[in-house]
């Protein structure tokens, strides 16, 4: 793959210089004494961070203003003695969603680890409803707490947090990249809960190096870039498999098939991922590479969950005679999962809970690892399973690969076999539960000062690439999409000034982002029930 040049540099610089400007901007608000607004620019720039790269992927900076805003927050009485003992599990999350890989981990974490005591925070959820998959694993209705559900803004849902967290033996930050909640709540404290940081985004921009006295990688290469590009201290940073719930198979390979009305002796591939984890960067896409195969092979099929049958998959479904077909997301893979010969990883983008999931019912998996070296955070790659996995570096390997999987059952039901065996051992069960374990006694005793070293910003190949795919995905809306996605949390003066600003620069926006956030959450779900009652009576 070819990795483009100073264009992408330039634009690299571009954003960095935007990120600068809103750290200035949170800065001048915390030294007038605006302090909410301070909070929120902050937010506003982790946002853009994350979406827009800046060459960084952490930035003390940004959290050293967090940790002087944290410092204006009520203090809590933290005299009780803290044992090494974990029974009490706090999961801090933004947002959970129907589908997608943090919310599942959250929700198998609490299946997986039933012996102690779970609650779920939600610092930002809107009017979105919970899932049930997190809804019915908890012991409780009061084990889910809402922040975003009363008035006030950041510093009142941080100083909330704080007050629930000392209760707990030890906390998990599930959170959003921007999300400053979780760092102003914990920035600061003594005599506190220990707190570990997931790292589920292990490839861009996050905060929370500053409150993490461990980060828990789910893979060698997240833990590579938290230390070379984040300056976590390595004694503090641990890889653990991620956890997989106990579904098991509830129809064979054959029933599956037959209900997606799909011939026994047909090859079926599946793949399933966000669309954008499929959309060409740099190079030819996955569909560019594959299609090949399947007009080779009139017995094979490929099913894909999440993209739409639309543009190149549009395409490739008339090349094939429908044979390539795109289903857009589904509420449930399982049944897809459950039919499937072969499972195919996205590219540009790897989607690893996806791949774990297919692998656990004894479907071969095949990861294109066409990326350079130094961009190894990009695909996929997890403990004990990376041998049993076909990994492909060059457009002929995978097609070549993947057309010898199409014909040769017997290769095929082996490779299924050991990757099952793999990720049923590494992922759930005993194994699982002595790694958690170890994850929450090392946090326990991390009783020394947090350190952070300050890592060099760069313009490398995977700077670059991290750049492309979000500009190529749709994601890097810039400093107007952060703004837009955070104007509800600025104090009402602040926020009329901003939602003006943004009209003079050719970016209104409707009225309702005039209202503060707190109050467009009940309203948004009032608006929903009336639609739903609508639709109900037609």
């Amino acid at each position: 793959m070819t990795i483009p040049n100073i264009s992408n540099v330039f634009s690299l610089d571009s954003h960095y210089k935007e990120f600068k400007s809103l750290l200035e901007l949170a800065q001048h608000c915390l030294d007038q004494g605006q302090l909410e607004s301070a909070a929120v620019y902050t937010q506003v720039a982790g946002s853009y961070a994350w979406f827009n790269h800046t060459g960084l992927f952490a930035c003390p900076e940004l959290e050293n203003i967090l940790g002087k805003l944290a410092t204006h927050l009520t203090a809590t009485d933290n005299s009780s003695k803290r044992t090494h003992q974990t029974h009490e599990v706090l999961h801090v999350a933004t947002e959970v969603y129907q589908t997608g890989g943090p919310t599942q981990a959250i929700a198998c974490w609490i299946a997986q680890d039933s012996s102690r005591h779970h609650r779920v925070c939600l610092t930002r959820q809107g009017y979105s409803s919970i899932p049930e998959k997190i809804t019915t694993r908890l012991t409780a209705q009061s084990d889910l707490l809402l922040l975003d559900n009363k008035s006030g803004g950041l510093l009142r849902r941080a100083a909330t947090l704080r007050e629930i967290a000392q209760g707990v033996d030890v906390i998990l930050l599930h959170s959003h990249p921007y999300d400053v909640v979780p760092i102003l709540a914990f920035s600061g404290v003594s005599n506190y809960p220990p707190v570990i940081y997931v790292n589920h985004a292990d490839h861009v921009f996050w905060l929370g190096t500053s409150v993490a006295n461990v980060v828990l990688n789910m893979r060698d290469s997240g833990q590579a870039l938290a230390v070379d590009r984040r300056g976590v201290d390595p004694t503090r940073s641990i890889v653990m498999e991620r956890p997989l719930c106990s579904i098991g198979r509830s129809l064979s390979r054959e029933e599956a098939k037959r209900q997606l009305n799909i011939r026994p002796e047909q090859v079926l591939v599946v793949t399933t991922a966000d669309a954008p984890k499929y959309r060409a960067v740099t190079g030819p896409s996955l569909l560019d590479i594959i299609v090949p195969v399947f007009e080779r092979h009139d017995n094979a099929l490929l099913l894909a969950a999440g993209p739409a049958p639309e543009d190149e998959w549009a395409v490739a479904e008339k090349r094939t005679q429908g044979r390539v077909k795109a289903l857009g997301r589904l509420p449930n893979v399982t049944l897809l999962h459950q039919a499937a010969d072969i499972y195919i990883d996205s590219f540009p983008f790897s989607s690893l809970t996806s791949l774990i999931e297919a692998g656990s019912n004894g479907t071969p998996v095949i990861t294109y690892r066409g990326h350079p070296e130094e961009c190894a955070v990009l695909g996929a790659d997890t403990h004990g399973v990376d041998e049993y996995m076909c990994r492909p570096t060059s457009v002929k390997e995978l097609q070549s690969e993947l057309s010898c999987m199409i014909t040769d059952t017997e290769w095929r039901d082996d490779l299924g076999k050991k990757i099952q065996q793999a990720i049923l051992k590494n992922h759930q069960g005993e194994v699982w539960r002595t790694s958690v374990s170890k994850a929450y006694d090392i946090a326990a005793r991390s009783d020394l000062p947090i350190t952070v070293s300050v890592p060099a910003r760069k313009c490398g190949p995977l700077d670059v690439l991290v750049n492309l795919i979000m500009e190529e995905t749709g994601y890097c809306k810039g400093v107007t999409g952060a703004m837009r996605d955070n104007l509800g949390l600025f104090p009402a003066g602040q926020r009329v000034a901003e939602w003006v600003k943004l009209a003079r620069n050719g970016e209104p926006l409707p009225l309702r982002y005039l209202l503060p956030e707190w109050l467009l959450i009940p309203l948004g779900r009032c608006w929903r029930m009336v639609r739903r009652a609508s639709v109900s009576k037609t």
